[in-house]
């Protein structure tokens, strides 16, 4: 069964990533062999990994982003990660992120998005600190065999634009019946980064904060509303 694109996580790609355009990062584009998901994903992020640091997800319901990069072998990686709760089931979170109708009223650093289903093609023209990023992003849609009990899930590779070989993948993880933990982690790698590392970890864990707040106040209120 086809299923409809992922407003939520192009929406935190795109829009941290128009943070860059301006510094022309598609200089980087098939300089190197992206690694698969699910060798990336291995490691359980950092939420997990320090202690105390879950609890503010469940307790204060903080949303958590890192931005790291590291040596990877003969180049570097740039690590994405963030989580959060919702206050609305896994099943309703995932409908209100895949409704590609809603997002011009999401957030307003999405100019332009276009569709293609028979490709699973996703075309993004958004806008951030005055900086426009275009991308097309394939998207695709992991099955229960590749999940833990009960995920849903949405993989994202941008092809083309602002750093094409990025990949990244949106996790819905039920938490309670009424509470869902969603979490984004990408990785991007590189020989040469085009901006200055502060504003490539600072700078992106800003808006990513920023953006996710907005879609999960999005997505409660619609759970409220009925």
């Amino acid at each position: 069964m086809r299923t409809k694109p992922t407003t939520w996580g192009a929406l935190c790609l795109g829009s941290v990533l128009s943070f860059w355009a301006g510094a022309e990062a598609e200089a980087n584009r098939g300089e190197l062999n992206q690694a698969s998901v699910s060798e990336v994903f291995m490691d359980p992020p950092f939420w997990q990994e320090r202690a105390g640091v879950y609890e503010r997800i469940q307790r204060q319901r903080a949303i958590l982003v890192s931005v790291r990069s590291q040596s990877h072998q003969e180049h570097r990686r740039l690590r994405l990660q963030g989580a959060g709760h919702v206050r609305a089931p896994k099943d309703f979170a995932f409908a209100r992120a895949i409704d590609f109708a809603e997002l011009p009223k999401v957030s307003p650093h999405i100019v332009e998005a276009r569709y293609n289903p028979e490709r699973s093609h996703l075309f993004l023209h958004t806008r951030a600190f005055n900086y426009h990023a275009r991308m097309l992003i394939h998207l695709s849609f992991p099955g229960p065999q590749e999940l833990s009990s009960g995920q849903r899930a949405i993989d994202l590779q941008i092809l083309e634009g602002v750093f094409a070989g990025m990949r990244a993948r949106l996790l819905f993880h039920p938490v309670e019946d009424q509470v869902t933990e969603i979490s984004l982690r990408g990785f991007y790698d590189y020989q040469s980064f085009p901006i200055p590392s502060f504003f490539a970890s600072f700078g992106l864990e800003v808006v990513m904060q920023r953006v996710a707040s907005r879609l999960r106040q999005y997505v409660e209120d619609s759970y409220v509303r009925g």
